[in-house]
């Protein structure tokens, strides 16, 4: 195997801090909710993480804002254990509280985002324009970057939170997270510089003028009845689905993986 270029070094450096920070992070907040409110609040954060990543998404700030925000709910949930008197420091619980799991689900979007200009576009682009190795070598790297850091992280962040608390741990993994994101910022400016071919797009134009004025027209009305028929599209695809040799096995599979499988914030909490 050749030693990988030193835009791909860079690469694989910025795609690991990506990879355990997210890591970390998605262990430490199970606890963490789990603690504040059980699993109830686990379960909220989830769901909204879900529905959150169908619209948006975000960046490594995204965390560190988050765990601001979880270091004061932690703060004022231990102040409140120690008296009855609660009438502020709740309006402030419940204002950070709903600004961690707005805040987390976006954060949520960012690690998808980024892992996909990372997987799915950079390294494409770095391996036709570097020519070293094959794009199924540098995919395999990532993988196993991936991979590793989900070994590691967790018990990484478990050992942070049994020798320092949860308060603090929350603090330094968001400190953590901060400066890993600035970190990654100068990497993939430096790999930006030095791969001219990612700041290239392809003319898209040049092949639209090879067809026909008429076809793109009917394409375009076809994709307007699409938009405003979608009961019918959506039922014309369960129907197509339905029919495959698979569709009976992948259904199993999908409730099975989101109950057991899935190893979410759910089953770690409860695991906990």
């Amino acid at each position: 195997m050749l030693r990988p270029s030193k835009p791909f070094c860079l690469l694989y450096l910025s795609y690991s801090l990506a990879c355990i920070g997210d890591r970390m992070w998605n262990f430490a907040i199970v606890l963490i909710l789990g603690r504040l409110g059980g699993m109830r609040l686990v379960a909220i954060n989830q769901f909204t993480k879900g529905v959150t990543g169908i619209l948006l998404s975000s960046c490594n700030a995204s965390i560190a804002a988050l765990a601001t925000f979880l270091t004061v709910c932690i703060s004022v949930n231990l102040e409140h254990s120690r008296s009855n008197v609660f009438d502020t420091e709740n309006i402030i619980y419940g204002i950070f509280l709903f600004f961690s799991l707005l805040v987390s689900a976006v954060s949520r979007c960012a690690s998808g985002g980024q892992k996909i200009v990372y997987t799915k576009d950079w390294v494409v682009v770095m391996a036709q324009s570097l020519d070293s190795e094959s794009l199924s070598s540098h995919n395999s790297m990532m993988f196993a970057i991936s991979q590793t850091t989900a070994v590691i992280a967790p018990l990484a962040t478990g050992f942070i939170f049994v020798s320092m608390g949860q308060r603090l741990a929350c603090a330094l993994l968001g400190a953590w997270n901060l400066i890993s994101w600035i970190m990654e910022h100068c990497l993939l400016s430096n790999i930006y510089r030095l791969v001219p071919e990612l700041a290239n797009r392809r003319n898209i134009c040049i092949a639209l003028n090879n067809i026909d004025p008429k076809e793109i027209e009917r394409l375009l009305n076809e994709k307007e009845r699409e938009i405003f028929q979608p009961t019918c599209f959506w039922k014309k695809v369960w129907s197509i689905y339905s029919r495959q040799q698979v569709f009976h096995v992948s259904i199993g599979y999908s409730l099975l993986y989101m109950t057991v499988l899935g190893l979410g914030g759910v089953s770690i909490s409860y695991g906990k």
